[in-house]
């Protein structure tokens, strides 16, 4: 399978890069500005491909011959979240959804959390979900970007997959 993954210099991205390394898949690390937090060399399946999420035209040569996206780019923390995250959370999967269309890429997974539905605790999970209200941003957008995913694959050949992780830990060997 080949794999495109967005925000492969982040660190979720990274991580599940490096734990992609020995198998069998083909893999492109979708990196803008920061550079990989690991060397590639001697990796044969590996590619590295720079592109600007925030302009299309950067995009269909990313998707070509692919055949699953991880989508994990965006930003996190900076200052005027209401600035930025219409354009990281959703303006970026509706650039990259409609560059994956053209490309034919057959599954999408975008990573999200259970926030988007309102506060969640134990006692009152998250149910998977999409016609919650949240108020912040950060989870409002989030739900936007992944309504309009599964809008955007209805009737297609593309497979929408969300995953809503409320916690990701990764254990670092030296």
């Amino acid at each position: 399978m080949k794999i495109l993954i967005t925000g492969a210099a982040g660190n979720l991205g990274s991580r599940l890069a490096q734990h992609l390394f020995p198998g069998p898949h083909q893999l492109r690390l979708l990196v803008h500005k920061s550079p990989l937090p690991f060397n590639v060399s001697g990796h044969a399946n590996v590619s590295i491909y720079r592109a600007d999420l925030a302009l299309p035209h950067t995009l269909p040569m990313a998707c070509e011959g692919i055949d699953c996206i991880v989508h994990f780019a965006g930003v996190l923390f900076a200052p005027l979240p209401e600035k930025f995250l219409p354009l990281t959370n959703v303006g970026y999967v509706k650039n990259l959804l409609e560059a994956a269309k053209t490309a034919g890429v057959r599954k999408f997974i975008l990573l999200s959390f259970p926030h988007v539905e309102g506060e969640t605790t134990p006692e009152h999970p998250a149910l998977g979900r999409l016609d919650a209200s949240p108020s912040p941003v950060h989870f409002r957008t989030r739900l936007e970007a992944e309504r309009y995913l599964f809008e955007a694959c209805r009737g297609g050949p593309m497979i929408p997959l969300v995953c809503r992780s409320g916690m990701v830990t990764a254990a670092v060997s030296k």
